[in-house]
């Protein structure tokens, strides 16, 4: 209830008022005695295990970094990655150098593509896979694995990153140019 005679002094309003009042609160008694049980915290266990504790990273903020096209800090993503994963100075150095090769050479890549093909989609799939390329070598070395593995799957992963991210950003583009929106 909202007491007293009522907020407002109008007779129709306060009991509006007073039934969404006893309404909500019913609502919140009813919510308060659902026992979400184990389901609900299996599920999210569940989740931790087989997503949250497998997913490295490196490799999500590099593939931030490539949707976002920031592909200046792929090579600083790819250093924390080697020393949060235990790389000593030479390792975290190596990786780094090797990012950074991959993010200059990126662009000139870029532009090749987009020159041969006239096409920004595959421009940016073959940018992505460039620096992912790279990053994913770093990584590899950074951890002992197959060079030739990491560079493969991180080329594939930044290419496709790339190539969505360019391909969302023309569509964007071509809306805003059929409603007549912003410069274009």
């Amino acid at each position: 209830m909202c007491g007293g005679g009522g907020p407002t002094g109008i007779g129709f309003v306060d009991n509006a008022i007073d039934k969404a009042d006893n309404w909500v609160e019913g609502a919140g008694d009813t919510l308060a005695k659902i026992d979400p049980g184990p389901a609900i915290g299996d599920t999210l266990a569940k989740f931790d295990d087989e997503v949250l504790q497998k997913v490295d990273v490196g490799t999500v903020a590099t593939v931030a970094a490539i949707a976002t096209q920031q592909y200046y800090l792929v090579p600083y993503i790819s250093a924390a990655n080697t020393a949060i994963k235990g790389g000593d100075v030479t390792d975290i150095a190596v990786s780094f150098g090797i990012s950074y090769a991959a993010t200059t050479f990126a662009p000139q890549v870029s532009e090749g593509i987009f020159s041969t093909t006239g096409s920004k989609i595959i421009a940016g799939a073959g940018t992505g896979a460039v620096i992912g390329g790279g990053s994913g070598a770093a990584r590899a070395i950074a951890s002992g694995q197959d060079v030739v593995q990491g560079a493969t799957r991180g080329a594939i992963v930044g290419g496709v990153t790339g190539g969505v991210a360019s391909g969302v950003s023309e569509a964007y583009s071509g809306i805003k140019s059929e409603l007549g929106i912003g410069n274009t």
